[in-house]
């Protein structure tokens, strides 16, 4: 008994020094969202997509920063702070670009040819008046812009293809430490690095959230089920360790956490918890049976042992199954899934034998299991089972019927709004550029020609201006370039 108790705490040394390099690792733990993961890599249509960022460059670069003046966009002294706004930004690093409405012009013909003209003069207020009515009667810049209301109007940003998520942040922090030191009325600000700073710190909370949660609801689980102290902290433990290893061993392979990656620690809460309640039940039981510990710990080893290994090995290999998608974090969440599971397997079997070994009998094994709670529901419903089987069966039918028919009302969707909840301040956001602008997503639209004659023919080109009627009426598609 001696031997095996030395042999106890040697395991569970070990298993301490390993979890404190997991929880050295986490130093490293990054949150990553790209949109774009999610799309099939082999997938011929991203080939295109990637094919004509290439050829025209990269479409989703940009910010937009929409300022409202309650007085109205026209007003000399607004006008005068948005160009200093826009020239500071253009100083920002990973800033390429700078669009003003106080710097655009349009052609105008004259007896010297073509010269452009500003729609906007912002250093003479006795012509602002003029540039509005002009502005809101060609409606080129109206609803792209400036707003219907014209009480606002829009900054464009490009910045700079393929930011890391570093530099995306970075460039997030320059925008917003620039945008701090202005009053305007209203400031929204939209585009492809703030919301991928968003959704990833919106990750980080709810992990934080969901973990927390399942921790309460598991340890609501183990006090009804085994009513002792040892018997909530030792299988809490056992997870505790089994979610760091497993995080751990991601930020090690130099993995970084996604959307479908914060599912991870519920799921491992459910499988290590399932590991180490059979375990113990069983050791309870063959206590009542016995009351040596070890040849209680030894039996259930070699019962429990064999149940649990193959009711893990079923399930990594389930999640396994993901790794035939094309698409990287489903891919990515299978497999880590997987090792998930076996980590769990293998710290629930390193870690509970030994703590066992080395506590007192607990109490809860000297009550008979007649006087058991969950003894007593168990086998209340095992006798309705047995007298009432069409019941059973029935309402097994009915509940299939429902689930088919909820399956058959399920929608997909590329929506990502939809995942933010209604009220969220970044959605509400998006929602004010696609009810007051023309939106915050890109539209492209290639035109070829089957030959490889020229598309600048006055055919084509009133082909291509019928697409763009076509486009603008029919879609509600405006701010189209060629």
């Amino acid at each position: 008994m001696k031997n095996y108790r030395t042999t106890a705490i040697r395991v569970l040394i070990t298993v301490g020094i390993l979890s404190l390099l997991a929880v050295y690792a986490l130093k490293n733990l990054r949150f990553d969202y790209e949109f774009e993961d999610y799309f099939p890599k082999s997938d011929t249509e991203y080939a295109y997509y990637n094919n004509f960022r290439n050829t025209y460059g990269s479409d989703n670069d940009f910010v937009l920063i929409c300022l409202e003046n309650t007085e109205g966009a026209f007003q000399a002294d607004f006008l005068t702070q948005v160009d200093s706004l826009v020239s500071r930004l253009k100083k920002i690093q990973y800033v390429e670009t700078v669009v003003s409405p106080t710097e655009l012009a349009f052609p105008v013909k004259g007896p010297f040819g073509l010269s452009m003209v500003k729609w906007i003069h912002a250093n003479q207020p006795d012509r602002l008046p003029q540039d509005s009515i002009r502005i809101f009667e060609s409606q080129e810049l109206v609803g792209t812009v400036f707003s219907e209301s014209g009480k606002s109007l829009i900054v464009g940003i490009t910045t700079t293809y393929g930011l890391s998520k570093v530099k995306s942040d970075d460039a997030v922090s320059q925008i917003n430490a620039v945008l701090d030191d202005f009053e305007f009325d209203e400031l929204r600000v939209a585009g492809r690095i703030f919301g991928q700073r968003y959704f990833v710190e919106k990750m980080v909370g709810e992990l934080a959230l969901f973990t927390s949660i399942s921790f309460l609801i598991i340890i609501v689980f183990l006090v009804l089920a085994f009513r002792s102290v040892w018997g909530v902290v030792i299988p809490l433990g056992i997870v505790a360790i089994s979610v760091v290893w497993l995080m751990g061993f991601m930020t090690t392979v130099g993995k970084s956490f996604d959307l479908m990656s914060t599912l991870l620690p519920t799921i491992m809460f459910v499988v290590g918890m399932s590991d180490a309640v059979h375990f113990i039940s069983r050791y309870l039981e063959e206590l009542r049976k016995n009351p040596d510990k070890l040849s209680a710990l030894k039996t259930s080893f070699i019962h429990i042992g064999k149940a649990t290994l193959l009711t893990s090995l079923t399930t990594a290999i389930g999640f396994l199954t993901l790794y035939t998608s094309g698409i990287t974090p489903v891919r990515d969440f299978g497999l880590f899934t997987a090792v998930g599971v076996i980590f769990a397997l293998i710290i629930t079997y390193l870690v509970l034998p030994p703590v066992l070994l080395l506590l007192p009998v607990p109490k809860r094994a000297l009550v008979v299991s007649e006087e058991l709670f969950w003894d007593q529901i168990m086998r209340k419903v095992f006798r309705f089972t047995v007298t009432q089987p069409r019941r059973v069966l029935g309402v097994s039918i009915l509940i299939l019927f429902l689930s088919l028919w909820g399956v058959s009302r399920v929608e997909v969707n590329n929506y990502l709004l939809e995942d933010l909840a209604k009220g969220d301040p970044m959605r509400e956001k998006f929602e004010f550029f696609e009810k007051e602008y023309s939106g915050a997503r890109p539209f492209d639209v290639v035109l070829t020609t089957k030959d490889s004659s020229s598309i600048l023919t006055l055919y084509r080109i009133q082909a291509m201006d019928s697409v763009e009627s076509i486009l603008k009426s029919e879609l509600g598609l405006s701010l189209i370039h060629i």
